[in-house]
């Protein structure tokens, strides 16, 4: 029996344009986190709608998808409207409960999919409280793989 060779050369330009973007959501979803751990509420704000334009051109090349996640789709609407109010605070604890939905759906799904380096969460506790472990180094896969952020 032999195997024959799969051309792919169809789906490259799209297969590299769908890469493309979700590494434009991971940087911007990191931005996100910095300007928010910095306390930078403009640059959050920017980092948010260039993340959501990114998700929506995502969610646009993939076409109609199944199984939303509405946990992440509703912590994201929060994100949003503590961003819209400037709230920084409140935008804060949303982005933290924003990325542990997003671990959740990551272990939930076996780890597959694409994926972005996670940005720490704003940081409530001293240095010396923590266990050790570097949480800047772990991934994530990115927001909303099949999330609708639009309100």
């Amino acid at each position: 029996m032999s195997v024959s060779a799969i051309s792919t050369s169809a789906a490259s330009p799209y297969q590299a344009q769908l890469t493309g973007a979700f590494k434009q959501r991971g940087q911007d979803f990191k931005a996100l986190g910095n300007a928010l751990q910095s306390g930078d509420l403009a640059g959050a704000q920017q980092a948010f709608a260039a993340l959501k334009k990114d998700t929506q051109a995502i969610q646009s090349a993939q076409g109609p998808t199944s199984g939303q996640n509405s946990s992440i789709s509703q912590d994201f609407k929060t994100l949003e409207s503590a961003l819209n109010a400037g709230d920084l605070s409140s935008a804060q604890k949303a982005f933290a409960t924003v990325q542990q939905d997003v671990q959740a759906a990551r272990k939930s799904h076996g780890g597959h999919g694409h994926h972005v380096h996670k940005v720490p969460a704003p940081q409530t506790t001293t240095p010396s409280d923590t266990d050790g472990t570097a949480t800047g180094n772990s991934s994530t896969q990115p927001l909303g793989t099949n999330t609708n952020l639009s309100a």
